[in-house]
């Protein structure tokens, strides 16, 4: 789906940047490079990026592990704002941690729910299928 105008923030479910969503409980979890590195170029490019969980207490603790946290402007827990994923709440909580208006964020998960509630709080956003998506997004963000 063609975006209106162009994003300036990024807020991706840890799904996505994440090979493996059981693993990281047990602290073994793989990130996808591909979309680290996307990460990694939203943000040179001045592009505040955050990751979205419906998390626990100890999310923000499983990303260090991971050497996530500090690959990121913020960290959107369900867990610590008392909200989840698709409110409408979660997703206001989210755009003010990135410091950008909701039709500016550019949200992307692997969940239809998840996109819709988006969708439904004012953010763009998109369904995420796999590292062939890295295309558009690259287009749709950085291009």
């Amino acid at each position: 789906m063609p975006l209106r105008s162009r994003p300036t923030a990024l807020l991706v479910d840890i799904s996505v940047i994440k090979a493996s969503l059981m693993s990281l409980e047990q602290h073994e979890g793989r990130l996808d490079l591909e979309v680290l590195e996307f990460v990694r170029e939203a943000r040179a490019a001045g592009v505040p990026v955050g990751i979205a969980a419906n998390g626990t207490e100890q999310l923000e603790a499983d990303l260090d592990v991971l050497g996530l946290a500090g690959e990121v402007d913020a960290i959107v827990n369900s867990w610590r704002i008392q909200a989840h994923k698709p409110s409408k709440e979660f997703f206001a909580a989210a755009c003010q941690a990135l410091g950008v208006p909701p039709g500016q964020v550019l949200f992307v998960d692997d969940s239809d729910r998840m996109v819709r509630g988006a969708r439904a709080a004012g953010l763009p956003a998109y369904r995420w299928t796999g590292p062939d998506d890295l295309r558009y997004l690259r287009r749709a963000l950085l291009a």
